[in-house]
């Protein structure tokens, strides 16, 4: 909690609201979106076809506002995965209910956990992997499912720099706030016996949740003992083994490799996924570097052109006409 006060600190300048004490002044990109596409690619999984399955096509999900009549007890936002045959897409829900209530800065935190490169990119990789059994493919172990989803609201943060100014940034560690702060009332209300209000008043106290917000999340953690820890139990799990990988890899290591290692097996227990991601580093290391081929050399070539390495080549390009 104390690194995430002072990342806030630091991003809350300029952020409308009471941020420290002190009122802020509105910022200049209040009414823009909270994440931008000029960020580096998204380094995710490649995926291993060019011809899109149901599943995939499907899999590009809508976005809609949650029904009025569950609105009020619906956190901010949700995602409901496509059908299995195709027939329905994935819906990214949107709690819509008394909007004056809900900060914008809030809105980067709350996508990015959800669509790409969320529980979205997840699970439509998930449904493509039609040599696992059906229990692989639909359902998982929370703390990979969910674990998934705020390592890549940190990811994005971090890797991609997706977030676009600091308001959007003091929104997604308003939300790691979040995720720290139930660790500690799931505890106590489970294993500490708190009370319903003792719990409010912290999740109140150490997050940029409004009160409507908090009350849903007690509620939920009040039912569903354990869940709000495995969230953040995955997330921090799945940066750990990603560290131990980049060490045992050393230059080798290669994001987009390492992503393709986590979601090709579907939402494994942490101790396989461990197992599994020491087996890719592994072989990783053990691979000679392949000869580079036609298109590498071209590209190569390329670069070494534009740096003033190679003369570039002037005149039209010709081909030869095949006359049948």
């Amino acid at each position: 909690m104390e690194r995430i006060a002072s990342s806030e600190a630091r991003a809350g300048e300029g952020v409308p609201g009471e941020v420290g004490g002190e009122p802020r002044a509105v910022p200049e990109d209040r009414g823009r979106p909270c994440c931008s596409g000029t960020g580096p690619r998204w380094r995710g999984p490649r995926r291993r076809s060019r011809r899109r399955s149901a599943a995939s096509r499907a899999n590009r999900s809508r976005t809609r506002p949650i029904e009025a009549y569950r609105a009020a007890s619906s956190p901010p936002a949700f995602y409901q995965p496509a059908a299995a045959d195709g027939s329905r897409p994935a819906v990214y829900y949107v709690n819509t209910l008394r909007p004056e209530t809900r900060p914008l800065y809030n809105g980067g935190g709350a996508l990015l956990p959800r669509p790409s490169p969320g529980t979205t990119c997840r699970f439509a990789l998930a449904q493509e992997l039609r040599e696992l059994p059906d229990f692989r493919r639909y359902t998982g172990e929370t703390a990979f499912v969910e674990g998934w989803a705020l390592y890549a609201e940190r990811m994005s943060d971090q890797d991609l720099h997706l977030y676009s100014g600091a308001p959007a940034r003091f929104g997604m560690l308003g939300y790691q706030a979040w995720r720290a702060a139930r660790l500690v009332v799931d505890t106590g209300m489970h294993a500490l016996k708190w009370d319903r209000e003792r719990a409010l008043q912290y999740l109140r106290e150490h997050t940029t949740l409004s009160p409507g917000e908090a009350a849903n999340e007690i509620d939920r953690y009040a039912i569903h003992p354990g869940q709000a820890l495995a969230y953040m139990v995955g997330e921090l799990e799945l940066f750990r083994m990603r560290d131990e990988v980049q060490r045992r890899m050393g230059e080798k290591f290669d994001l987009r490799a390492f992503h393709d290692a986590v979601l090709a097996h579907g939402a494994v227990p942490l101790s396989s996924l461990e197992r599994l991601l020491r087996e890719h580093a592994q072989s990783s290391r053990a691979k000679r570097p392949s000869a580079p081929g036609g298109a590498q050399r071209q590209r190569q070539r390329r670069r070494r052109a534009r740096s003033g390495e190679l003369p570039r080549l002037s005149g039209p390009r010709t081909r030869a006409k095949v006359r049948a």
